[in-house]
């Protein structure tokens, strides 16, 4: 039974696009596009409350818990099975001293799980042959919370795996994986009825397992269990031409890629990223933004956005490309390992899942800068107060296009918790000069109650040049740095930072308090200084808190 009309709202998980609803009784659905057409039934959790003649749970062979379960013909179109997830439990038979490389040591997470699947579904384009699996459908949240005892979890596991989630999971919370019904029996059951040779076995499981190989995946935990073969209406199993029994395989909690496919995905996913980078302000016909999507322009500068459905959040993606919303997603880079780059501020360098190096900062807005004195630059720091991340931002490309060398701006990521800032250092201009900067869903695009955490990429190159042969170019260090490792003499320091206030006077700009920490260097891939066409050192702009327009000197 197929729905035309839904609400909820769409999100992409580990590349695949769900449909997120709210049962009526506050279960979290995730509907897969094969589980669309069952959205009626699915959402509606009759299958899951009435186990009744007309919802009939038969439990499956196996170590987890599996059920089919049997829906009413006049209504479904299939049949369904019904997985608990076991994130976060013990694989069974796993000895840590001897899984030591984590081969065996956990369960895949439900939207792993799904994710990976897909990726192999589709693998079926990049090489020959074909591996059958029944279609996942949806991933099933109950409202209900349990202990996580009962549930046989182990909290360490559970914890590790849910700072990789693309989701937030809930570790008293179940979860429900929901496949298609394959028709078929187990390759184990078909023995038993003599449709299958006992010394079939093996070789099928060897088969399914080169079958994988093929697509760069491995499982090792593959059981004949897993493997559905076809019965024909005579009791014999259905065979392909080379005498092979047609089967389906139809178990993912262990599911990896291979290493060498590991290799080619991030590999892969960073080509793709600085491809995009290069061409992210270009209007291309035809680009279509997702449902869940869309473009806005904010002081001038492009932004793709979209609502965070994993934290309640919101993202702005700098440029015009809804294919790099998904890398700046906060699962694929906040929880990913970090380097503090200051001893005063929240500044960190992070590697991202997708191999994208990245430094981000909590945004200042809101907070009263911290000035030494009342003298005329300290009354101009306090009179301007900390640019919102769209003002830093816009100041910044703005930079660019002027031929003033900055860091790349990437995006403005607004958490989902609220916050409170302490009344004495609250300053709320921005706030009220961003009121009227709406969002597509109505929100504003700068609230008080949240922080805004500000996403620029780590230099290591032109956008241009990496997106044509990816590399470490460069090596950033801040002037400040370079001093102290150099020996820099004070007045080469000071001349230093007198050039770039002057040449950002020029271009229409000041930093109310430019220092060496604000300044970045470049040296190549000898370790050599990077030069600008004047001769001297190329210098850009990492910082601009405290950046504004500059109207002379006598302002």
């Amino acid at each position: 039974m197929k729905n035309s009309k839904l609400d909820g709202s769409f999100m992409t998980v580990l590349g695949v696009e769900y449909r997120h609803l709210h049962t009526s009784s506050g279960s979290d659905l995730y509907l897969t596009k094969y589980g669309i057409p069952y959205s009626g039934r699915l959402v509606s959790e009759k299958w899951y409350t009435h186990r009744t003649s007309a919802y009939t749970w038969e439990k499956l062979r196996g170590t987890g818990t599996v059920y089919r379960v049997h829906t009413p013909r006049d209504s479904w179109q299939c049949d369904i099975v019904v997985k608990h997830s076991r994130v976060g439990q013990d694989v069974p038979g796993r000895d840590p001293e001897i899984c030591s490389d984590n081969v065996l040591s956990e369960f895949n997470s439900p939207f792993e799980e799904f994710s990976l699947l897909m990726e192999m579904r589709d693998a079926r384009f990049e090489s020959p042959g074909i591996i059958r699996t029944h279609q996942p459908l949806a991933i099933f949240v109950p409202v209900d919370r349990i202990d996580p005892e009962l549930l046989g979890r182990k909290q360490y596991l559970f914890s590790q795996k849910a700072k990789e989630a693309a989701v937030e999971l809930d570790l008293h919370r179940q979860y429900l994986v929901i496949y298609q019904w394959i028709k078929g029996a187990d390759a184990v059951e078909a023995c038993k009825r003599g449709a299958l040779a006992e010394s079939e076995l093996e070789p099928l499981m060897q088969s399914v397992q080169q079958e994988l190989n093929n697509k760069g995946f491995e499982d090792h935990d593959r059981k004949p269990h897993h493997i559905i073969v076809r019965i024909d209406r005579d009791g014999s199993v259905v065979r392909s031409r080379e005498g092979i029994p047609i089967h389906a395989y139809i178990d993912f909690e262990v599911l990896r890629r291979t290493p060498e496919r590991e290799n080619i995905v991030r590999n892969s996913r960073r080509a793709d990223y600085l491809r995009r980078q290069r061409d992210r302000f270009s209007s291309k016909p035809g680009r279509a933004f997702p449902s869940h999507l869309a473009p806005v322009r904010i002081f001038g500068v492009d932004y793709v956005y979209g609502r965070v459905e994993s934290t309640g959040g919101a993202l702005w993606v700098v440029g015009k490309d809804p294919g790099l919303y998904d890398y700046f997603l906060p699962e694929r880079w906040r929880q990913t390992p970090r380097t503090k780059l200051s001893r005063r501020h929240q500044l960190f360098y992070t590697h991202t899942k997708d191999n994208i190096h990245l430094v981000w900062t909590v945004s200042r807005v809101g907070e009263k800068p911290d000035v030494l004195g009342f003298d005329a630059r300290g009354r101009s720091i306090l009179e301007h107060g900390h640019n919102s991340p769209f003002e830093e931002f816009a100041l910044a490309l703005e930079l660019r296009r002027k031929g003033f060398p900055t860091i790349y701006p990437r995006a403005i990521y607004r958490t989902g918790t609220q916050t409170t800032t302490s009344e004495y250092i609250a300053d709320l201009r921005r706030y009220e000069s961003h009121r009227h900067i709406l969002m597509p869903d109505g929100h504003a695009a700068l609230q008080p109650a949240y922080n805004y955490i500000v996403v620029w990429g780590y230099w290591n190159g032109p956008d241009e040049l990496l997106a044509v042969r990816d590399g470490e170019y460069y090596v950033g260090i801040n002037l400040a740095h370079a001093r102290e490792q150099w020996n820099i003499p004070e007045k080469d320091f000071e001349g230093l930072i007198e050039r770039e206030k002057a040449r950002l006077n020029e271009a229409g700009m000041e930093d109310l308090t430019l220092h060496g920490h604000h300044l970045m260097l470049s040296l190549d891939q000898n370790g050599n200084l990077v030069i600008d066409n004047d001769g001297g050192p190329e210098i850009r702009l990492c910082n601009f808190e405290l950046v504004r327009r500059y109207a002379g000197p006598n302002e």
